[in-house]
C-alpha cells in the first residue's frame, strides 16, 4: 500500500466512466518514484509523507501485482472521503470500477459488461433491428444515500451518452417514477409512473419525436393491460 498525492494545479478528479488522463507529475517531496497512468507510486519516507498530509485530498493506493485494486481518497486531517476499487476479468481485463462513501456505501458503478437494461435501451434509441455488441458500450449506476439507483447511464465507447433512466421514490422508499431519456437525439422515450392507489398498479406513456405523448397504459402484474 502506497500513499500518493497529486498536486492541486494538476489533479485529475477520479470518476467513473472518464478516462484517466496521463500526466506528468513533479515530485515535490523526498523519496524514489515511478509513474503509472495518473497516479505516482513508490518509497516514501516519512518526512514525504508529512509532505503529503499538507494536500487535500492524498490518494492511498493499493496494488495486485501491477493491477491496481483499490483507491482510498483521505483529507489533509487523514479523514477518509472515499474508496474506488477497480474490478477485473481473468485476462486482466478491467471490467468495472465502484466509488464508496467513507461508510463503503456505494455512491457509483461503471461497468464494461453488458447490462439486462442495454439491449432494450439502444433497440428504444436506434430501432428494434439493431444489434448490440458489449465491447462497445459502457454503463454507470448512480445509487442515493439509501444505496437506491436512482439513475442508469448507457453510452457509448467514445464517452458520449446514448440513454439515461432516471427513477425517484417516495419518502416510504417506494419507486414511484421512471423516466427514460433518449440522449442521442434530445428526446424523451418513456415515463413510468407508479400509482400506490391500488395493489401494484403503475401507468406508462410513451411519447414521439416530439416529446408527445402518444401512449398511456395502466398496467397490473406481469405487465397485463387493465386499462387503455
Amino acid at each position: 500500500v502506497f500513499r500518493i498525492d497529486f498536486p492541486q494545479s494538476m489533479r485529475r478528479m477520479i470518476w467513473f466512466g472518464l478516462l484517466l488522463s496521463s500526466a506528468m507529475l513533479t515530485a515535490q517531496d523526498h523519496g524514489t518514484y515511478t509513474y503509472r497512468e495518473w497516479s505516482r507510486y513508490g518509497q516514501n519516507s516519512p518526512d514525504s509523507l508529512a509532505a503529503v498530509k499538507n494536500i487535500s485530498p492524498y490518494y492511498e493506493v493499493t496494488y495486485d501485482s501491477s493491477r491496481v485494486t483499490l483507491v482510498k481518497v483521505h483529507s489533509a486531517t487523514d479523514s477518509l472521503l472515499r474508496v474506488i476499487q477497480y474490478h477485473y476479468d481473468e485476462q486482466n481485463n478491467t471490467i468495472g470500477e465502484t466509488l464508496s462513501d467513507s461508510r463503503g456505501n456505494p455512491v457509483l458503478e461503471t461497468t464494461f459488461l453488458e447490462q439486462p437494461e442495454d439491449a432494450n435501451l439502444l433497440q428504444k434509441v436506434y430501432g428494434p433491428d439493431f444489434t448490440m455488441h458489449a465491447t462497445h458500450f459502457f454503463s454507470r449506476r448512480f445509487f442515493d444515500l439509501a444505496q437506491r439507483q436512482v439513475r442508469y447511464e448507457l453510452f457509448a465507447v467514445n464517452g458520449k451518452i446514448i440513454a439515461h433512466v432516471e427513477t425517484q421514490y417516495n419518502a416510504a422508499g417506494k419507486r414511484i417514477l421512471e423516466m427514460t431519456q433518449d440522449d442521442v437525439h434530445h428526446q424523451p422515450l418513456e415515463k413510468l409512473v407508479y400509482d400506490y392507489s391500488g395493489e401494484g398498479r403503475y401507468i406508462l406513456e410513451t411519447f414521439d419525436s416530439a416529446g408527445k405523448m402518444v401512449s398511456r397504459m395502466t398496467l397490473f402484474h406481469g405487465n397485463q393491460l387493465l386499462t387503455p
